[in-house]
């Protein structure tokens, strides 16, 4: 079902978003007024209209809150992903630096970095990481753990390396991690909730023009917010999502290092 919804990209997710919620509360007015709920008196009508606008409101900040929480749910993946590829980065010149050994175990830090680019981002959507990507990760740790430093510089280096492996690890594990970051349904929950008892709200108001008006140009800009929110919620799925675009450079970095 997410995918479908992504798949419909921005202007169509806000598309969907806004009939739904615009055809709701025009038409539950009309439905109101043929079941004879319709108030009969304008007095009515305004207190009615005054709590519209509360529940407006109301939805208007839980939706802010979730934008805010989702906002910050993809800079913190960005900035994980930043980690990563600096991580990668310094044990290349790590490598470079330890000498001929070392140096041969550059290309298996390339493929590994390449795997995630190429390999893990897609299967980032299901928030699950790559079994290849795994393997290449653990054949350049082994790689690493293999060398036999003999001069201090090299000892220098060696633990500079091993800090890097162990960095590059938990920075991946922390990327898998926040695939499945997403909004608690408590938050759609109410969302959805205060939509209907707005929606409930408008069967008792004559459906007149400026009224109809009115109501569905408020519940289009709640239905805007509401699929900025949603197409946002999940770090790696959709237009609105964190990019491999650090890595992709710091392996071309990498790979023109001599």
């Amino acid at each position: 079902m997410y995918d479908d919804l992504y798949g419909l990209g921005v202007v169509g997710l806000i598309a969907l978003f806004g009939l739904v919620t615009v055809a709701c509360l025009v038409s539950a007015s009309h439905i109101g007024q043929k079941l004879g709920w319709t108030v009969p008196n304008k007095d009515s009508a305004d207190y009615i209209i005054r709590a519209q606008a509360t529940i407006i409101t109301v939805t208007g900040i839980v939706l802010a809150f979730s934008l805010v929480q989702v906002q910050g749910n993809l800079r913190q993946t960005e900035e994980l992903v930043a980690r990563e590829a600096s991580s990668c980065n310094t044990l290349d010149r790590l490598l470079l630096r330890y000498g001929d050994q070392g140096a041969a175990l550059r290309p298996l830090l390339w493929a590994y970095t390449t795997s995630v680019i190429n390999d893990e981002w897609p299967l980032l959507r299901q928030g699950q990481g790559n079994p290849a990507t795994s393997a290449r990760l653990a054949l350049l740790s082994r790689g690493v753990f293999q060398l036999d430093p003999q001069s201090s510089r090299e000892v220098a280096i060696y633990g500079e390396m091993i800090k890097s492996i162990d960095e590059i690890a938990d920075e991946r594990e922390r990327r898998i991690s926040a695939a499945n970051l997403h909004l608690h349904w408590e938050f759609w929950m109410v969302t959805v909730f205060l939509a209907l008892i707005l929606v409930a709200l408008s069967t008792p108001i004559e459906p007149v023009g400026y009224r109809t008006v009115s109501i569905g140009a408020q519940g289009l800009a709640l239905a805007l917010l509401a699929a900025l929110v949603f197409y946002g919620d999940h770090p790696f799925q959709g237009n609105i999502s964190v990019s491999p675009e650090p890595l992709v450079k710091v392996l071309d970095i990498m790979q023109a290092r001599t």
